[in-house]
């Protein structure tokens, strides 16, 4: 044994090269991402920390989902039904052009159809790699449940590896969100599948959320012509273009022109022009219409909705509540009591309607609460903001506006409604209409008068026209008298029908049996409706008339005679009391069949105008008197 054996033998060359690989080492660690212990892999291998760009990629432009595509276009139909515009304007304020959306939608489902094919076949791959470890996990518990003490033992001696955790994690993995297109195996293969799945089917199932189709005509493909197409004929000549395939097509017809080709430029002439007459119908606009929102109260008196005075901080308030009541007196009953005047106040009173104060007290009473008086004396004494209760104001105006409209354009005895009939007219003025019945009269010389204006009944006329009303009242009773006829006039007039037309009717009847008309009308009214009311059954007119018996705002049914001022009722309940009260009194009178007053036969026009032309003749001789 020499000394070098167990000496260490140190040279210069030596030292000089461990220094040298400890400095390189040193230098090496140096280097971020060089450590086993980065964590992050985009600094090995020379890498710069950012992952890298893939160069063979391309940027294609994003293809939108085929459904919404599709649903953006069934708006766009409902926008241009419900603004009675043209689909293609519509559409082009969005996408540019309807031929734009058609290629996108295109585009999309191929691209749909693409993605589809792949999400397939890799699940048909996943689902056979969960039947391959579903079995080995069946072979395992298998194996496992023979012997519990020796099943490690036993698992050594199979070499059976441990599938659990393997198969936990492929679960984990394989399983995905429902996707939109997950029923394409149930569409490609029916055969093997005959219905979808529940949690597969559509969020547009046609049964969980009906679509309303829509008059609208569907999309057409607008193909321009192509100046280098000679062959090509003009298959879209009425399509409907936008005002950029307009231009587009004028170009064409201009390098048509500079090529020669006067055949092709006088198609697209045509075309054209077919082009702008659409455009010009299609730019027909709904006008605006503006109105002075008014409400009506009971009485029949309409007045324009008042701004409510508010400060910018009422809308952010709360209800609270108002004292009603200071050392035990009454100081205020309602919440904005401080707000009006005396005269304001009495004002807002009277076109106040109770329906408000009925409302509250029916919602009290709907909670069934025992001292609802009380209650109802606490609830108006809360003040709302003046914000909600203006919108409440302008939405029942807007409301109201829209069914006295309504009305008024169905409305058989207005001048200006369509469903008049102005060859029954017998005479006219500037306030009263006298006319006849389109069904089959009564008795001869039946008429109803009836106000130019649109009023709902005797107790809403204005003076003028009442005292030309009454006028023509006399006349009438003085041309039924001469011929030895009876007249009775009558009216029934219910508020639930609350823009309905005044209709006078006047039924003259033999002499003999009007003069007991009197007793078989007193003798009905005792009798109709319930045997407890709250008002008087028969109201005698001979001390005052109509318009001061009977309040303003009720329902009521009047009958004049000739010989008697008449007898008046209030209605209080509208079902219970028959539009035809009075026809079915004089039918029985006359002994007519139901069918003339239950549901009168309308006469043919040569009928009507025979009718007309008699008691025109009649009417001709009192008519100035």
């Amino acid at each position: 044994m020499n000394v070098e054996s167990f000496i260490p033998y140190l040279s210069e060359p030596n030292v000089k090269l461990q220094e040298l690989k400890e400095k390189d080492k040193e230098i090496f660690l140096n280097k971020p991402g060089q450590s086993n212990r980065e964590l992050n892999p985009y600094w090995k291998a020379g890498g710069d920390g950012l992952p890298q760009n893939n160069p063979g990629r391309s940027d294609n432009p994003k293809i939108l989902d085929v459904n919404w595509l599709k649903k953006s276009l069934r708006r766009a139909e409902e926008q241009a039904l419900r603004d009675n515009k043209c689909l293609e304007e519509v559409v082009a304020e969005r996408w540019g052009s309807l031929e734009t959306v058609q290629t996108m939608i295109v585009e999309a489902e191929r691209m749909s159809n693409t993605q589809q094919n792949k999400s397939y076949h890799k699940r048909c791959y996943n689902d056979k790699n969960d039947r391959d470890s579903h079995r080995i996990s069946r072979i395992r518990k298998r194996l496992r449940s023979k012997s519990r003490s020796r099943s490690k033992d036993r698992a050594r001696k199979y070499n059976i590896p441990d599938y659990s955790s393997q198969h936990h994690t492929e679960l984990k993995q394989n399983y995905h969100k429902p996707k939109d297109n997950d029923n394409y195996h149930q569409q490609t293969m029916p055969a093997n599948s005959s219905r979808i799945k529940n949690w597969k089917k559509d969020k547009n199932d046609e049964k969980r959320y009906p679509i309303t189709e829509l008059p609208v005509s569907e999309p057409k493909q607008v193909d321009l012509w192509n100046i280098n197409n000679t062959n090509g004929t003009n298959k879209n000549t009425g399509d409907v273009l936008t005002e950029a395939e307009i231009n587009k097509l004028g170009a064409n017809i201009i390098k048509a022109e500079l090529m020669g080709d006067d055949e092709l430029a006088a198609q697209l002439k045509i075309q054209l022009e077919h082009a702008r007459k659409h455009v010009t119908s299609c730019n027909t606009r709904v006008q605006e219409e503006n109105v002075i929102l008014t409400r009506t109260d009971a009485k029949g008196t309409a007045r324009p909705i008042q701004p409510r005075n508010q400060s910018k901080w009422e809308n952010y308030r709360n209800k609270k509540t108002i004292e009603t009541h200071i050392s035990g007196e009454r100081v205020r009953h309602f919440a904005d009591d401080d707000k009006y005047s005396l005269q304001e106040m009495f004002q807002r009173e009277k076109g106040r309607s109770t329906i408000e104060d009925e409302a509250v007290f029916v919602k009290l009473a709907s909670k069934n609460i025992d001292h609802m008086d009380d209650t109802f004396e606490r609830q108006i004494a809360r003040t709302d903001s003046e914000a909600k209760q203006e919108k409440w104001d302008r939405a029942q105006a807007i409301k109201e506006h829209k069914n006295l409209s309504k009305c008024m354009d169905n409305c058989s005895w207005c001048l200006d409604s369509k469903n008049m009939l102005k060859h029954m007219i017998v005479a006219m003025d500037s306030v009263i209409c006298l006319s006849l019945p389109a069904c089959i009269s009564l008795s001869t010389g039946h008429c109803i008068l009836t106000p130019i204006q649109h009023v709902a009944c005797q107790l809403q006329l204005d003076e003028d026209v009442w005292d030309r009303l009454m006028e023509f009242k006399r006349k009438l009773t003085k041309m039924f008298t001469d011929e030895d006829f009876y007249p009775i006039f009558f009216e029934v007039y219910k508020i639930r029908s609350k823009f309905s037309h005044m209709q006078l009717e006047c039924i003259p009847l033999p002499k003999k049996i009007g003069e007991l008309s009197p007793i078989y009308f007193k003798k009905a009214l005792l009798e109709c409706e319930t045997e407890w009311s709250m008002n008087k059954k028969i109201i005698d007119l001979t001390c005052k008339g109509i318009r001061h018996a009977i309040p303003n705002g009720l329902s009521y049914f009047m009958v004049e005679f000739a010989s008697h001022p008449g007898y008046a009722h209030v209605i209080e309940d509208e079902e219970m009391f028959p539009q035809n009260f009075a026809k079915e009194i004089i039918g029985g009178m006359l002994d007519l069949d139901h069918n003339f007053w239950r549901k009168p036969k309308r006469q043919s026009f040569e009928e009507q105008r025979i009718k007309v032309l008699e008691f025109t003749e009649k009417w001709s001789n009192y008519k100035s008197s």
